[in-house]
């Protein structure tokens, strides 16, 4: 009885995983027209180019980005914020504010991607946007894929692992009973 309940718990997860629907590609939309673009360079030289407009993304999980973002009109004591959605969480990976006294239409520079990047399996996730400030607001969202091997971090490593002990426990389980005469 409990193979059958593991392998009914496994079927109940996979279709889950299988049904459930994947992300959809770039929206932004607001009162401020909003734009950006990224060249995100990984540890070993390849380059990877993001715009707003795209529908979808490759990223690495560990490099530099090169960026520039801009509002019209110009954005003043604005904020705003960068999050990938992973299952029923959905942690910043990057927030700005400021009260740009400068009066500067964009902003531009070079970050390192975030630490946790580094633990995210290879996949799509729904990597979602917002500006806001006294002169409007605009938000969107991009299907993020994820460069990289399942074998390539410890969560990836982790799942594999208990996909082959779950395969060879179900294989046991089912012998077993053949051996019986079921």
């Amino acid at each position: 009885m409990g193979a059958r309940r593991w392998a009914l718990a496994a079927l109940a997860v996979g279709s889950f995983v299988l049904l459930t629907p994947r992300p959809a590609g770039a929206v932004v939309g607001g009162t401020l027209n909003c734009s950006g673009h990224a060249t995100i360079t990984d540890n070993n030289g390849k380059t990877y180019e993001v715009d707003a407009k795209d529908t979808k993304a490759t990223v690495p999980r560990e490099g530099s980005a090169r960026y520039i973002g801009s509002t019209s009109p110009i954005s003043h004591n604005h904020a705003g914020y960068i999050k990938v959605e992973l299952g029923p969480f959905a942690p910043k990976i990057y927030t700005w504010s400021g009260a740009n006294a400068g009066n500067k239409p964009s902003s531009s520079g070079v970050r390192q991607l975030p630490a946790r990047m580094k633990d995210l399996p290879p996949g799509e996730y729904l990597l979602k946007g917002a500006h806001s400030g006294r002169d409007g607001a605009c938000s969107g969202h991009i299907t993020l894929v994820v460069a990289g091997s399942p074998l390539s971090n410890p969560v990836g490593i982790a799942g594999v692992a208990g996909t082959i002990v779950f395969g060879l426990g179900t294989l046991a389980a089912g012998l077993g009973k053949a051996g019986r005469g079921a």
